[in-house]
């Protein structure tokens, strides 16, 4: 079995940011899109530059301005850009960040990606997936399943 990796999203303050490096975090998503938690980049890149070495960055958008990876991404140089798998047509993505597709539950996908999340049909709202659904998917790739997870 593989080691389970832990990616929290949402985090606008710099001690929320402290403690979940404390504990062991793996990845923290910087939400730039519309939502409670949503940062502008310049409050991203202040909290991003407090990261230790070892927990990646995460861009979280879900579709972003066409011109969003050639200005915004190229300024943050986030580890990863996450959003959804069509907001990468036709972006510039700057060298070194590697993207993170999000497939959602209810919509259907020509390709799987071979590394992606798989959520729900709205991020950021604590819905869990259908574990069912989400299992079947499992065998289409290397799946982070996210949305209303919990320890259970």
């Amino acid at each position: 079995m593989s080691r389970v990796r832990i990616k929290i999203c949402g985090l606008t303050r710099r001690d929320e940011l402290e403690a979940v490096c404390a504990a062991g975090i793996d990845a923290v998503g910087f939400v730039l899109s519309p939502s409670p938690r949503q940062l502008d980049p310049g409050s991203a890149m202040t909290l991003m530059q407090h990261l230790p070495p070892w927990v990646a960055s995460v861009v979280v958008t879900r579709h972003p301005p066409a011109d969003f990876g050639a200005t915004v991404l190229s300024q943050l140089v986030p580890d990863w850009w996450q959003s959804d798998a069509g907001d990468f047509d036709g972006q510039q993505v700057p060298s070194g960040t590697r993207l993170l597709p999000v497939l959602r539950e209810n919509e259907q996908q020509a390709t799987t990606p071979p590394f992606y999340v798989y959520e729900g049909a709205q991020s950021g709202r604590g819905q869990t997936v259908d574990w069912q659904r989400a299992a079947r998917q499992a065998g289409h790739g290397q799946m982070i399943l996210a949305g209303g997870l919990d320890p259970d």
